[in-house]
């Protein structure tokens, strides 16, 4: 379950976070990219530190935990999974403990 709970604070990290705008309103894609390095180098602390990784097995540890989270969750907001497994926020959990258990597994 360290994947959905690293996850989860990559999600409010990544989506949390207000986008910096520029003068005319539209988002300042330099201080945007700057946004998503530092969001980024946080999921890395922090699932480096879940799994107790350093350097670039810490990195791994943060893509692994970011790619299954971000992954099912693309797939959510696309209609690709059945409605009765998203219905509720305990069915969206079943639904992720078990694809993680499935992945642990394969």
């Amino acid at each position: 379950m360290r994947a959905l709970a690293v996850g989860r604070v990559a999600q409010e990290i990544l989506h949390g976070a207000p986008i910096l705008h520029g003068q005319r309103g539209a988002p300042d894609v330099v201080l945007v990219g700057q946004q998503a390095r530092v969001a980024f180098g946080l999921l890395v602390a922090t699932a480096g530190a879940a799994w107790k990784r350093l350097g670039e097995d810490a990195v791994l540890a943060g893509v692994a935990a970011w790619s299954i989270p971000h992954g099912l969750a693309m797939l959510i907001l696309d209609g690709r999974i059945p409605a009765q497994h998203i219905a509720t926020t305990e069915a969206i959990e079943t639904l992720a403990r078990d694809v993680i258990r499935l992945w642990r597994n394969a």
